[in-house]
């Protein structure tokens, strides 16, 4: 093909509009960029690309339960979240207390209104980033195989070694051969285990910060709407200074 495709499926649209929002997302470094999709926005979108508005409201309804995106063989678990609202740098805390951290691999940092790095979920780890400009905040919450791997597989694939290697020298090369498939079937059987725990927790983790954050901005606005916006009459404030004295 000497230019680009004309016409594209609407799950190959659906994939590129999804990266090249990641990619204007991580271009603009706060300058402009609002995450997320407005019901307006979608529905614009909707009748540019021909689309009943009748289907459109239905899809909606099906879809309010949270979606994820699975990694290759389920191995990560990612779950995003586009909040309302943003949250001021000092109150990036409401996403901190609820996160375990303390060891090498589960470090966060935070840089003004962005916050990166890894937590422990109880069952594993998981990536964490959020982002909170231009009134909305986008959350998202990717768990990994890390810890189940090294916990359940990686104990099982070196005891089969060993155990192989061992009884193989003493000429029981069978028996060791099925002490080592033994192991390597209740190491993977513990790894998937873990692994389906951990995607869990990240996702009941996501919920958590989810409200948490919605909380907070909500608070925000109403500290915010609580403050006078109008601006003192300096004839009036000289009046008043001057029956003072």
């Amino acid at each position: 093909m000497d230019g680009p495709k004309k016409v594209f499926s609407e799950q190959e649209a659906a994939q590129i509009v999804q990266r090249a929002v990641h990619l204007q997302e991580s271009a603009s470094e706060g300058r402009g960029y609002v995450p997320g999709i407005t019901y307006d926005e979608l529905r614009r979108i909707a009748e540019e690309a021909g689309i009943d508005s009748r289907f459109l409201d239905q899809a909606v309804r099906e879809g309010n339960a949270p979606v994820s995106h699975r990694g290759l063989l389920h191995f990560t678990e990612t779950f995003e979240r586009v909040i309302e609202g943003e949250l001021a740098p000092e109150d990036f805390d409401v996403v901190m207390e609820h996160l375990h951290t303390g060891g090498r691999n589960s470090q966060v940092m935070q840089i003004g209104r962005m916050l990166k790095g890894n937590t422990y979920t109880g069952w594993g780890m998981a990536s964490i980033a959020v982002a909170s400009r231009n009134g909305r905040t986008r959350l998202s919450v990717k768990s990994n195989a890390f810890v189940a791997f090294f916990v359940s597989l990686y104990p099982a694939i070196i005891g089969s070694v060993i155990a192989a290697s061992a009884m193989g020298e003493r000429g029981l090369v069978a028996q060791g051969l099925g002490v080592a498939a033994c192991l390597l079937a209740t190491g993977a059987i513990g790894f998937r285990a873990m692994l389906r725990m951990n995607h869990k927790a990240a996702r009941a983790l996501t919920d958590r910060l989810e409200t948490k954050i919605a909380d907070e901005s909500a608070a925000l606005r109403e500290r915010l709407a609580r403050v006078p916006t109008t601006v003192p009459d300096d004839h009036a404030v000289t009046q008043d200074l001057g029956q003072a004295l």
